[in-house]
Parts: C-alpha cells; structure tokens; sequence
C-alpha cells in the first residue's frame, strides 16, 4: 500500500451515500494520512431512493477525526455522484489535488512500485518518474536492492488511462509509466 501511496498526490475516497466508509477504509485511510496526503470523498449511489449523503459525510468526517487527521485533510471536499446515472463534478479534483512534480532537468528517478511481467514486452517496471524524463533507447540504471546496479536500454514506455495502456514517446516527471527492457 505504501508504495503505490508513494505514486499519488491525493487520494479520493468512494463512500456508499447510505452505508458511509467501510471497515476496511481505515488502514489505507490511515496510511494515506500519514504520508501527508489529502482526500477527497466521494458520496456514490445518490440517486437511490432514501439514502441519507449528509450521514455518509459525517460519517467519514468522524472516521478522519479517529485516524488523527490534520486540520487540513479533516477540511476535505465533497463529490456527490452516481455511477448508475454517470454524473459528477469532477472538475474539483483539478483544483484540489496539488500538480504533479515537474522537475524534467534534474536525472532521471523513477520510483518503481511494482514488476509485472507480460508474455509480449517481458518485464516492465511500474511506477512513477519522481524527476527527469525518459524515452525508447535511454540507457538508465537500475539500482537493484541488494546494492547491485544494472544498466539496460528502455525498449518501450508506456502511460496509463485507467486500466488501458497506451506507447508515449517520452515520459515526464510526475507520470506514472511502465517501462521494458529490463533482462529477466
């Protein structure tokens, strides 16, 4: 949890408008805390016949105030939505959540929080270019965690949209990417 936490600038936090959080929002709510991030609740299911959004609200407001929330993140904006009907202001998310770091000149740092492996690319490293900029035939380095470190050429680079990826011609710090080339 921590390492993908370590990719995000915000977190969004989907409540049911008449159950409010459940159980299991409170340990990636409070790590989500911790590493300083603020939240953004979304209030789903609004559409259905007599559910109570402003008890699902208090709820999360009483969950964050438990979980040692600051005053800023406790200060957290609302989206009301229905998934069903496909309506919400998302618009808030631009103006609340902070941009992403763009430090493009510095060296290249990617933040890698997982390796996945696909029959057609082979390996790729999943994660988030923390500063610099990379492309296809870059030759980085790769800090193994044993103290080793390994050269290689990046053969592809890959973005994401949802659950689609998508080839870039180069990647920026602040993107969340995948990278290939890496030997097995």
């Amino acid at each position: 949890v921590e390492r993908v936490l370590g990719m995000v600038d915000a977190v969004i936090l989907i409540v049911d408008a008449n159950e409010g959080p459940m159980p299991q929002t409170r340990f990636v709510t409070t790590k989500a805390f911790e590493l300083g991030l603020p939240a953004i609740l979304v209030v789903n299911k609004i559409d259905r016949p007599r559910v109570d959004p402003d008890s699902a609200v208090d709820k999360v407001f009483d969950l964050f105030g438990n979980l040692g929330a600051t005053d800023e993140q406790l200060d957290f904006p609302v989206l009301y939505a229905s998934a069903k009907e496909g309506y919400a202001l998302l618009d808030l998310i631009v103006k609340v959540v902070p941009p992403a770091p763009s430090d493009v000149e510095s060296p290249l740092c990617m933040q890698c929080a997982t390796l996945a492996y696909d029959d057609f690319l082979g390996y790729m490293a999943i994660g988030r270019l923390k500063s610099g900029r990379c492309k296809v035939g870059d030759r980085v380095l790769l800090a193994q965690r044993d103290g080793g470190k390994k050269e290689f050429r990046i053969q592809k680079v890959l973005g994401f949209q949802g659950l689609k990826r998508f080839e870039l011609e180069e990647a920026r710090a602040g993107d969340i990417i995948a990278i290939t080339g890496m030997a097995e």
